[in-house]
């Protein structure tokens, strides 16, 4: 949160005479109501208590004869509204004195409860389905379900092709009136990768056998999904011929002891990646295909062929949303996507033309995106049937001032 400092000099006037008068005041003061680490409302120099040097700390900063640091301005900034300004100083004030008993901002986030979700080997972080609230404990014991903006990264990196545990960090967004945050406590999510697939060993009929049956069984029957085994994990160096699952969704093949890899593949589903090893022992994997979430090709063209870098967002908000970056050396750039709402930003590498950007939806289709750099005050841009002027401030003109620029700038 940015803290802006605002005074004018009637306001300024009124707070410095009710300084003079709380100076005489000075031993009046509240000790800090919460005993919590981190931040206290009001108590902006960390002594302990609310007092009228906390009041003197305000005003030194909002007259600009002095800083603050962010904690401190966290705790001056007593009605929440992420300006430190003389109403603040007058709140504390009056709590000082004892003419109030609590700030507009009366409680703050204590925790957050972890989000636990669990998916199975190979689903795509896209895929993920990161719940839009959490719940989360004030430091007056009550409990408030507020909003939350998930990151797109985790640590450790998500990989749906390693079973692991991820997490994941949300920034609260929209708190409930009275309600802060000026510890910025986050909302974590452990997101856990599981092996869907069984491993059943099958003890060996004749002790002296070499080689261990293994069947592949696919949990829905599906027949037709070809199973490829490798001995490493970068799936180069292949056993045999792909297997492949009969109308019982099941296929065989018999191995000497070792660690393998496979990928079952089969059109309309997900590549289904996993591992085992025999040792002694025949074994039976079950295991279940993912339908395949459709994909499209996305094609960026800059009008005139002029090269330039493409930030591409999942939606609208482009500050931790970043999911990819396009090389449109000539102009062009090529993507795929599935159905959701994005946004992008283009920067030529010709600092001759300014930047531009705009929304598009995906939608069950390829889809062409089609803008144009510029030099001059407006920047065009199409994207599909609709066309749009914008502004170097992308501000959408009129669709006239579209035609119309599209006519002279050609």
């Amino acid at each position: 949160m940015h803290f802006i400092k605002a005074v004018n000099a009637r306001s300024g006037v009124k707070v410095m005479v009710l300084l003079l008068i709380i100076s005489f005041c000075i031993m009046a003061f509240h000790s800090a109501t919460s005993g919590t680490p981190g931040v206290t409302y009001g108590d902006v120099n960390e002594d302990g208590e609310i007092n009228v040097r906390d009041v003197v700390l305000v005003m030194q900063y909002v007259l600009e004869l002095r800083t603050l640091t962010d904690d401190q301005l966290k705790a001056a900034d007593v009605n929440g509204d992420g300006v430190v300004d003389v109403k603040d100083a007058t709140l504390i004030m009056q709590y000082a004195l004892g003419l109030i008993d609590e700030f507009p901002t009366r409680v703050k986030v204590e925790s957050v409860e972890e989000v636990e979700l669990e998916v199975p080997y190979g689903t795509k972080l896209e895929m993920i389905e990161f719940p839009e609230t959490v719940k989360a404990t004030l430091d007056d014991d009550s409990e408030k379900e507020i909003e939350v903006e998930w990151e797109d990264t985790s640590d450790p990196e998500y990989n749906y092709r390693s079973a692991n545990d991820y997490v994941f960090e949300g920034k609260l967004v929209n708190l409930p009136s009275g309600v802060g945050n000026p510890d910025e406590v986050k909302a974590k999510a452990t997101v856990t990768v599981y092996l869907p697939w069984k491993t059943i060993p099958i003890p060996p009929v004749d002790p002296d056998l070499t080689e261990f049956t293994v069947t592949f069984e696919e949990q829905n029957n599906l027949e037709g999904v070809e199973i490829g085994i490798y001995e490493d994990e970068d799936y180069e160096e292949q056993v045999s011929d792909p297997i492949v699952t009969d109308q019982d969704g099941r296929a065989s093949i018999d191995l000497e002891d070792g660690k393998y890899y496979f990928v079952a593949e089969r059109s309309g589903y997900q590549d289904f990646p996993g591992e085992f090893e025999i040792d002694g022992f025949g074994l039976l994997i079950k295991f279940e295909m993912v339908p395949e979430v459709d994909e499209y090709d996305v094609t960026f063209v800059e009008r005139r062929g002029v090269a330039s870098s493409i930030e591409l967002y999942k939606d609208e908000v482009q500050d931790e949303n970043l999911i990819d970056v396009l090389d449109a050396e000539d102009g062009t750039a090529i993507t795929s996507l599935v159905d959701n709402s994005y946004s992008f930003t283009a920067s030529p590498t010709d600092e001759l033309y300014a930047d531009v950007g705009f929304d598009f939806t995906v939608d069950g289709e390829d889809k062409f995106v089609l803008f144009q750099f510029a030099t001059s005050e407006y920047v065009f841009s199409v994207n599909s049937t609709s066309e749009y002027v914008y502004d170097r401030n992308n501000n959408q003109q009129g669709i006239d001032a579209a035609y119309y620029f599209y006519a002279v700038g050609q």
